[in-house]
């Protein structure tokens, strides 16, 4: 991964962490003017006996190339724990309050939002607050986000759809659900990556809930989709609009840096 990458010019990269409940993923970009290249994704798994912070300390420790200071710093938290609101209701100073009106109050936990002006909306979204502390220190710049929020972000910038459309993002350890009527955001809501038939299970209730026609409205299925082979064969089963979007698992980065 680091081949090719000039070090002494860290101010040209973008660095973007992807945070999971059994992993951290590093992506770096050259997002230049007159060059976007994206180079191969860093994984790196976490030691059990650690906490995620903790998990974090010691990457940083071993990786030298971490210390460096980027043109920009993504941090993505890949989680379930997230809110979305109209703008025009949201107060910053009660972020934590509206938060927790909706989920149990969590441990060493800091509520942060992501503002989407193209939908009018705001994400609230929860994280790790030692997690926080420690990227914020290494990168004061950094800037948090929840996943969902990319991948509403992403889909704000594609061509929008007549038809009605449920987008499914398959990720580590958190699938989200994005479902679109003529280009306005109707849902979004993200649940634990399980087993291939739990996610079939959650994604067709969805689909029978919002009124989706079988025949008429598309499936969108994005994400480590190689990773859940079981899943296009269970939802061609239901479903005749069907798109699986093979290597799309890194949308949240591209989201970013594009």
């Amino acid at each position: 991964m680091l081949e090719n990458i000039d070090f002494r010019k860290s101010e040209q990269y973008t660095l973007s962490i992807r945070l999971t409940a059994d992993g951290f993923c590093f992506s770096l970009c050259n997002a230049s003017p007159t060059e976007k290249k994206f180079f191969p994704n860093w994984e790196s798994e976490i030691d059990l006996l650690l906490s995620e912070c903790g998990n974090l300390k010691k990457i940083f420790k071993q990786t030298e190339w971490l210390s460096n200071s980027f043109g920009q710093v993504n941090v993505i938290v890949e989680a379930t724990r997230h809110l979305l609101m109209p703008l025009a209701f949201f107060d910053d100073e009660q972020t934590e309050e509206i938060f927790y009106h909706s989920f149990c109050q969590a441990e060493n936990e800091v509520v942060c939002y992501n503002i989407l002006p193209d939908e009018n909306m705001v994400m609230l979204f929860g994280m790790d607050e030692s997690t926080h502390d420690f990227l914020t220190e290494q990168y004061p710049d950094a800037k948090f986000y929840a996943k969902a929020t990319t991948l509403v972000r992403y889909h704000a910038k594609e061509e929008k759809s007549s038809k009605r459309t449920l987008f499914v993002n398959i990720g580590k350890t958190a699938t989200t659900l994005l479902a679109y009527e003529k280009g306005q955001l109707q849902l979004c809501n993200s649940i634990l990556s399980l087993h291939d038939t739990d996610i079939a299970y959650y994604v067709l209730s969805c689909w029978k809930n919002l009124h989706l026609d079988q025949e008429a409205d598309e499936l969108h299925l994005t994400g480590l989709t190689n990773e859940h082979p079981e899943l296009m064969p269970l939802f061609q089963t239901y479903i005749k609009q069907l798109r699986c979007v093979e290597n799309s698992g890194d949308l949240d980065f591209k989201a970013l840096v594009s």
